[in-house]
């Protein structure tokens, strides 16, 4: 396959990079997917998603130290791998967990309440759950180091808002 990605590539430096992260994560981000879908086939498909998505966003790439391009490109891995197993069984991931219950009150589960939350602060609150530092986010994403704070504040309100909506008043 890596023949088929580097032709999506222009640029020699790119090509060059895609490989070494290729031959350096493949495995990796397989495992990681393994662990979310417990099936060659399926965690092949968020695999080759991944890659594809990993070269669309490319240009976050470069700009990364390698802890930092790891941290990505195996979140993206486990994001794609999550996608399919949604996509199969109806639940949504929070910290690497399915969860897939509803209240007494409500028919909505918990899976819904999540996934109307915008991709971004999604996002933002997986890296946050994955024990990434604000910092460190800010930098895996392109992003100032406020404007992460302000996502993290502003999606974890949008999820306690739609919990209590819910009929989750703990929260």
């Amino acid at each position: 396959m890596l023949p088929a990605y580097l032709g999506l590539l222009d640029v020699r430096e790119d090509k060059v990079l895609f490989s070494w992260l290729y031959k350096m994560y493949e495995q990796p981000m397989m495992q990681a997917a393994m662990e979310i879908l417990d099936d060659q086939g399926l965690a092949q498909d968020a695999l080759q998603e991944a890659f594809l998505d990993i070269i669309r966003h490319f240009e976050k790439i470069r700009g990364l130290d390698e802890r930092h391009q790891r941290g990505y490109i195996i979140l993206v891995s486990r994001n794609k791998a999550r996608n399919i197993y949604r996509k199969r069984k109806g639940v949504v991931f929070v910290k690497d967990t399915p969860l897939t219950w509803s209240t007494e009150n409500s028919e909505a589960s918990v899976c819904s309440i999540l996934e109307e939350i915008p991709e971004t602060y999604q996002e933002t609150l997986l890296l946050t759950g994955m024990e990434y530092t604000p910092a460190e986010i800010a930098e895996i994403l392109g992003e100032k180091i406020g404007t992460i704070y302000k996502r993290l504040e502003r999606g974890r309100e949008i999820l306690r808002k739609k919990l209590r909506e819910e009929g989750y008043n703990e929260y």
